[in-house]
C-alpha cells in the first residue's frame, strides 16, 4: 500500500457536509496525480507504473456472492519486465488541517529529496496499523483486498 501526502492547509470553516463534497470532487484529480507519480517515480511502487485506471461502482467477490466493496478506482500496473498486477485505489482528500496531522506525523520524506512524502507498507505488516490511524479507512482497504482477492490496495491522500 502507498500513501502519498502533500502539504496540508486549512481551507476554511466548512461544515462536514461541505468537506465531504469537496473531498468527493477532488478524488479524480488525486487519482490522476497518483497515476502521474507512478509514471515519474516507479520506485515508490516497487518498479510498477499505473498503465490503466478504471472508475468503479459496487464490485462483488467472484468467490463469495454478496460480499461487495466499492473502491474509488481499479488500476492495472506493469513493471519493466512486463509483469502485471491489479490494485484497488482509495482516494481521500483532507480538507482540514486537523484531519491531516496524524498522516503528516507518520510520513517520512523519501530519500530522493524531492519533498514528496510517500510510505509503503505490506498488508501483513504491523506498520499498516501504525501508519493508517483511521480504523474506517484501514478496514475499508482490508475489505477491498479481501473482497477482490488482491494483494495491493493504494491509499492516496491529497489536499485541495
Amino acid at each position: 500500500m502507498v500513501l502519498s501526502q502533500s502539504f496540508m492547509k486549512r481551507l476554511g470553516r466548512n461544515s462536514s457536509g461541505e468537506d465531504a463534497r469537496i473531498g468527493h470532487e477532488m478524488e479524480d484529480a488525486i487519482i490522476e496525480n497518483l497515476s502521474e507519480l507512478s509514471r515519474h517515480a516507479p520506485q515508490y511502487f516497487n518498479g510498477f507504473q499505473i498503465r490503466s485506471l478504471f472508475k468503479t461502482g459496487l464490485l462483488e467477490s467472484k468467490e463469495l456472492k454478496g460480499l461487495r466493496c466499492s473502491p474509488d478506482a481499479i488500476g492495472v500496473m506493469t513493471n519493466c519486465d512486463g509483469q502485471r498486477k491489479v490494485v484497488c485505489i482509495e482516494a481521500k482528500c483532507r480538507t482540514r488541517q486537523t484531519t491531516a496531522f496524524q498522516e503528516l506525523e507518520a510520513c517520512i520524506p523519501n530519500t530522493n529529496g524531492d519533498g514528496k512524502k510517500v510510505f509503503k507498507v505490506s498488508a501483513g505488516s504491523s506498520d499498516v496499523v501504525r501508519l493508517i490511524k483511521r480504523d474506517s479507512e484501514l478496514l475499508q482497504m482490508l475489505h477491498q483486498a479481501a473482497t477482490l482477492d488482491l494483494n495491493d490496495v493504494i491509499l492516496v491522500v491529497g489536499d485541495r
